[in-house]
């Protein structure tokens, strides 16, 4: 984003954009430029609220700073309500480098209910990767399999593949690729 924009401006295009999540990618510091800051602020709206996590977005932010921008750094920092976020140009994809630590994560007689209804309020089908639900599950098979490296399948109409790493410390590393789809200037 070239601009800053009016605090109510990124739900009003968020509204418009009418997708699952908008990213908007800002400086943090008027002398930051996209080609060679490795810091950025990233901010997450659905076309009715904003959100604290965006996994797929973020890894489509830092793919249009590397491949659209030309970033020069191997690793961007995102600060982002949920903390620091980083990504990780890999030759293969880009790596989303986790900080979330996944403990104990066992099933219970209630995990079924918890998986097929998550909100009375969420109505979107479930499109997109979700790095979030794949740090959970990552977990739990790594405990069924015995493995500490993976691929994630997600079987949905878009379908989706990730690669995978549960990391000693019990954090999470996943890898995927990305395509830019669609380019455009937005007039605001």
């Amino acid at each position: 984003m070239l601009m800053t924009l009016a605090e109510d401006a990124h739900q009003q295009i968020a509204r418009e954009m009418n997708l699952s999540e908008t990213a908007f990618i800002r400086k943090l510091q008027p002398s930051d430029n996209f080609t060679q800051s490795s810091c950025f602020g990233l901010r997450w709206f659905t076309p009715v609220n904003e959100v604290p996590l965006c996994g797929h977005a973020t890894l489509a932010s830092a793919a249009v700073l590397f491949h659209k921008i030309k970033n020069t750094n191997s690793t961007l920092t995102f600060a982002t309500m949920s903390g620091e976020l980083r990504a990780r140009r890999a030759e293969d994809g880009i790596a989303a480098i986790g900080d979330t630590l996944v403990q104990d994560i066992r099933y219970s007689p209630d995990t079924r209910k918890l998986l097929v209804r998550l909100s009375d309020s969420y109505n979107r089908v479930q499109k997109y990767l979700r790095r979030s639900a794949h740090t959970v599950l990552s977990s739990y098979w790594s405990q069924q399999l015995g493995k500490k490296e993976m691929r994630a399948f997600q079987c949905s109409r878009r379908g989706g593949e990730l690669d995978i790493s549960l990391r000693p410390d019990g954090r999470v590393d996943m890898k995927g690729g990305a395509a830019i789809v669609l380019e455009g200037t937005l007039t605001v």
